[in-house]
């Protein structure tokens, strides 16, 4: 629910309004809520069994994965406009290294668009092109419906990093760039 109405709060015309105003609730403090809620067993249950992938071939690669996720561990990382986003580093070493992997889910309503479960589902062989060396690409280590299995790579959001040339936040009420004189 807190990453729905976070979602609602980036898509709707009328929440720079509500922020302007001071009306809206900010979500400043969501490193303590978010984060205790993902800390609490019952939440971490609850994501496991409603993101758990439909029934798969034995050996796909998203089945197993997803096995091997420990959901005893992963932590709150920042909400998106259409997802949540956890992190946490797999215990074992992969290629000689200890990884940290994110795991980006798509929030209900998203869920039910056809569209977007294909799209979410297909990422892993759309964007791991196999035996090309892409740098500018994350590694994907496995998709479903539901959600999208990658390395986590730290760093600013491209949101943020133009709230920081603009000097104020991105608006979705904002339809054309905003220019502030120097």
């Amino acid at each position: 629910m807190v990453s729905l109405r976070q979602s609602e709060l980036r898509r709707s015309p009328w929440s720079s309004t509500e922020e302007q105003s001071g009306t809206v609730f900010d979500h400043t403090n969501c490193p303590h809520i978010c984060q205790w809620l993902v800390s609490d067993g019952a939440v971490r249950n609850a994501l496991r069994e409603l993101y758990a992938p439909p029934s798969a071939a034995p050996g796909d690669i998203t089945l197993r994965e997803w096995k091997g996720i420990d959901f005893d561990t992963v932590e709150f990382h920042r909400h998106g406009t259409t997802s949540f986003i956890l992190k946490r580093r797999i215990r074992q070493r992969l290629h000689g290294e200890i990884k940290a992997f994110a795991l980006k889910c798509v929030i209900y309503p998203f869920l039910r668009i056809p569209r977007i479960g294909r799209a979410t589902s297909s990422y892993a062989t759309t964007y791991n092109p196999g035996d090309r060396e892409l740098e500018h690409l994350v590694k994907v280590w496995a998709s479903s419906e539901r959600w999208i299995l990658m390395d986590f790579v730290p760093g600013e959001t491209l949101r943020e990093w133009l709230d920081s040339k603009s000097g104020r936040p991105w608006s979705p009420a904002v339809s054309a760039p905003v220019h502030h004189p120097a």
